[in-house]
């Protein structure tokens, strides 16, 4: 049986290390080959416990491991950690306060089952009760043909759209350390292209 909790704010802080292990675990794997280190997912995940409106939806299984979280928090909190985004965002004549941000949809692959439409209407009524009527994320962009695709990758796009978002043309550069091999990894310039949806 799949446990949800609901964390809020500072609430968060709670539960920082294991999301920050699921993280690193789970964007080491194409398409964001991200080597993250323990450090910088705290420096990055306080950005959430720091602010009133973050949420965490966090799902356990039996033996009460994390095995998959929904994060989210004012864009305006977030948008100086992500490259130029800001500078996009105003040039597009969007403002970033007038968005809520979804940072993370994790499930792992063998309870993505759970994850259905109702836990990302969760953020959204969150997103709406505080004030928020539209919401953005963004994902990695990487060619088809990338060396490190595996050859049973299925993109989570069509998830994402079911989600009620949509991809635009807004992109930003965002660094960090990136795999170019199974094991070796740089620090690389990624390209993450922006998606938005409008609550009704």
């Amino acid at each position: 049986m799949i446990k949800k909790q609901v964390l809020i704010g500072d609430q968060i802080n709670n539960v920082i290390d294991e999301i920050a292990a699921l993280r690193i675990h789970e964007f080491a794997k194409f398409p964001y080959l991200y080597d993250g280190t323990l450090e910088y997912e705290r420096e990055y995940l306080q950005l959430y416990s720091g602010n009133p409106d973050a949420i965490f939806i966090t799902l356990r299984n039996e033996k009460n491991s994390l095995v998959g979280m929904l994060t989210a928090c004012p864009f305006a909190a977030m948008v100086d950690f992500l490259g130029d985004a800001r500078a996009k965002y105003l040039a597009d004549n969007k403002k970033p306060k007038d968005y809520f941000y979804y940072g993370e949809i994790i499930i792992l692959p063998d309870y993505r089952k759970e994850l259905n439409l109702n836990l990302a209407a969760e953020v959204d009524r969150h997103a709406l009760k505080s004030g928020y009527k539209k919401a953005n994320m963004m994902t990695v962009v990487r060619q088809d043909d990338h060396k490190l695709k595996p050859d049973n990758y299925k993109s989570l796009d069509p998830l994402f759209s079911r989600l009620g978002f949509k991809k635009t043309g807004i992109t930003t550069e965002v660094a960090y350390n990136t795999f170019i091999s199974g094991t070796d990894s740089r620090e690389s310039t990624n390209t993450m292209v922006f998606w938005e949806k409008e609550f009704f």
